[in-house]
């Protein structure tokens, strides 16, 4: 699934992109513009972009939605401001998708001094087949239709238009649109006009950033125009979410969820097929003899398609829409989201686990709960399953994952399951049942402070945190750069002084386990105007530097977007010399749910022990502005609340600099 897009950045249509051309491709027709095109109107030169090497005047897109079509039509004005810029713009590149739209030139011209010169020239052109994102994974048959301007020179305005016309996809569509209303700080002036016919009924979804557009009604066609300046963007407060930020527009023909569900159902049905005695056959009965447990056999799908499948994104002709085949995609050892859902999909049958495909939207996740019904806002296909009364969501794009657990969570804040009779859902935010992330350091101090003090450290990693440092790990190529990854969760232990002594990110119970091991100076400090030593305890898990910037009315009501699911642990226990006789525990005792978060910690001496336990869990995605504003007040709170293990006078701890934690 991918969402279509035109004209939010300059950036396609100033960029060469060398390769060989071939005979065989397609070219562009060379026409007049459509009759409904609005003649674009040329403002001066910006004052405060004279810097840039060359200034975009405007960028002027221009769409017409039509049941059968709709027509893109792109024109920008840009002046070189510079001998650099001369050479940026003075190759017109751009983008092309042959096998879903017809591409059409309708001018290429420089004005200088008032006077208009023609620089279209066919013979110069040429069609560069190259895939253009292979850096992403993703083969989506794409051109650079390329024409170097001849005689351009400082000082004059080059003007290119162009249209692209949509074909007909593989599945009934209805006429829709999304895209980002971006008014570009680089360039001058941004346009978007959107004609729709007023025989076609439509819904309007415009994000509370995206100005109001002017309205006009002619010839049966209703006209909304957005424009934007290049003046520079508002500055949001840190974890806005991008709904409120972000200028979104939304146009859509489909009556309701199901009616896009039904259009797509068909094809997974089709491409989840396994056929008896095939080689993804015996793949399943090999996941099936080895486990009769559904969770077992569930867990075991899942990671043959995301491990031995790997991810391409297969955009050609109707790629975009129509999954590659469960067992040819096997037989291949690559897929995009759609063919390694269909795969999935079709071994979950085979192993008697319900299951259905998910569409779901990466790029518009904040925006899905106010958006309305329409193909075009899903860019990504997951799979829904249930298990023991439970219900799953399994992305076979991720990698690493181990636990049921995980799996009853997701990114994701809605999906649409691709099943009759459906709506959009809400996804569920479970909160954890233990910490994402768990640290435990051990000070042997029996044998008191005076010298480097023995130590071992143990990280354990569970659900979601451990998945993604397994796949980051190998995607690592650099071993002190994953090691210094590891160290960083360890809180109250310098990271030079950590040294590994195992990790094994495959433990029978899912997590991921380091273990670290060596010996450090404890930063004992005297007490003021008293007898004797303390030792601060490690604050790092209930601090909580909170920067939210937001201040004044405009900011009062904005919500924030918290980092979940998000659920860590530590503790820190001090083995004692002299059987702890005279050591003492100073300190705050925390237990607060405040806002979106719980923090909790418990200091005390056990015996022969000081011991420290703190935790710190997002209790759910997203915060009201009340509450963001309750949470930066208690925060600032905690974080001047120490905790400290107290020696009797007698012991003279030794302070030292080197050795002092982070």
């Amino acid at each position: 699934m991918m969402m279509r897009s035109f004209g939010g950045s300059m950036a396609a249509a100033v960029l060469v992109m060398p390769a060989a051309a071939h005979a065989a491709d397609p070219t562009p027709s060379i026409r007049p513009a459509p009759a409904w095109v609005v003649p674009v109107k040329v403002p001066t030169p910006n004052p405060k972009l004279l810097a840039l090497p060359a200034q975009v005047l405007v960028l002027n897109v221009q769409e017409r939605l039509a049941r059968e079509a709709t027509t893109t039509y792109l024109e920008y004005v840009a002046q070189p401001q510079t001998v650099t810029g001369l050479q940026g713009i003075g190759t017109v590149a751009m983008p092309w998708n042959v096998e879903r739209s017809d591409f059409a030139i309708h001018k290429i011209e420089i004005n200088r001094a008032g006077k208009v010169i023609n620089a279209l020239d066919p013979a110069a052109m040429m069609v560069l087949r190259q895939e253009t994102n292979l850096d992403k994974a993703m083969l989506d048959g794409g051109r650079t239709v390329v024409l170097p301007v001849k005689g351009l020179q400082l000082g004059d305005r080059l003007t290119v238009a162009v249209s692209y016309t949509t074909k007909a996809p593989v599945i009934a569509v209805r006429p829709e649109e999304v895209w980002m209303v971006n008014a570009d700080e680089t360039i001058n002036r941004t346009e978007r006009r959107l004609i729709v016919p007023d025989d076609l009924a439509v819904k309007w979804y415009r994000a509370p950033a995206t100005a109001e557009p002017t309205v006009t009604k002619a010839g049966g066609y209703t006209d909304y125009f957005f424009v934007g300046s290049g003046a520079k963007a508002r500055e949001w407060p840190t974890g806005t979410p991008s709904r409120f930020t972000a200028p979104l527009v939304q146009v859509t023909a489909w009556s309701n969820w199901n009616e896009v569900a039904t259009a797509v159902i068909p094809l997974f049905a089709k491409a989840r097929t396994i056929k008896d005695g095939s080689p993804l056959a015996a793949e399943a009965d090999r996941i099936a003899a080895a486990s009769k447990d559904p969770e077992q056999r569930l867990l075991a799908a899942l990671r043959l398609a995301q491990e031995k499948v790997r991810y391409v994104a297969l955009l050609l002709g109707q790629g975009a829409y129509v999954p590659v085949g469960a067992e040819e995609t096997w037989e291949q050892k690559f897929g995009d989201c759609k063919g390694k859902t269909a795969l999935l999909l079709g071994l979950l049958d085979r192993l008697g686990i319900e299951a259905e495909p998910m569409l779901v939207s990466s790029s518009l996740n904040s925006y899905m709960p106010e958006l309305h019904p329409s193909l075009a806002v899903f860019d990504h296909v997951m799979v829904r399953a249930r298990v023991n009364g439970r219900t799953l969501y399994l992305d076979p794009t991720s990698y690493g994952q181990r636990t049921v657990s995980e799996l009853s969570r997701s990114a994701f804040v809605r999906g649409l399951p691709l099943v009759p009779g459906t709506d959009l859902i809400s996804i569920a935010r479970t909160i954890p049942a233990q910490a994402l992330s768990q640290a435990d350091v051990v000070w042997d101090g029996r044998q008191g402070f005076e010298r480097r003090v023995p130590f071992t450290a143990t990280l354990v990693l569970r659900d979601e945190t451990a998945s993604q440092m397994r796949a980051a790990k190998a995607a690592s190529e650099d071993a002190d750069k994953h090691l210094e990854n590891l160290q960083n969760f360890v809180p109250g232990v310098a990271n030079k002084d950590l040294a590994l002594k195992s990790e094994e990110p495959e433990q029978p119970d899912g997590s991921y386990k380091v273990t670290f091991a060596g010996t450090a100076t404890m930063d004992w400090s005297p007490i003021k105007g008293l007898k004797g030593y303390r030792y601060e305890l490690s604050q790092n898990t209930v601090k909580w530097e909170f920067e939210d910037g937001r201040s004044g009315d405009k900011d009062r009501d904005l919500p924030l977007v918290m980092n979940w699911p998000y659920y860590i642990a530590s503790s820190e226990t001090i083995l004692l010399p002299n059987g702890g006789k005279g050591f003492k525990a100073e300190g705050e005792q925390i237990d607060r749910r405040f806002g979106a978060v719980r923090i909790t910690r418990s200091i005390g001496i056990e015996g022969d022990k000081a011991v420290t336990r703190a935790v710190f869990v997002h209790e759910k995605p997203e915060a009201s502005a009340e509450e963001t504003r309750s949470m930066k007040k208690v925060a600032d709170e905690l974080n001047d609340k120490f905790a400290y293990v107290v020696a009797p006078g007698k012991i003279r701890p030794v302070k030292d600099e080197e050795g002092k934690k982070d």
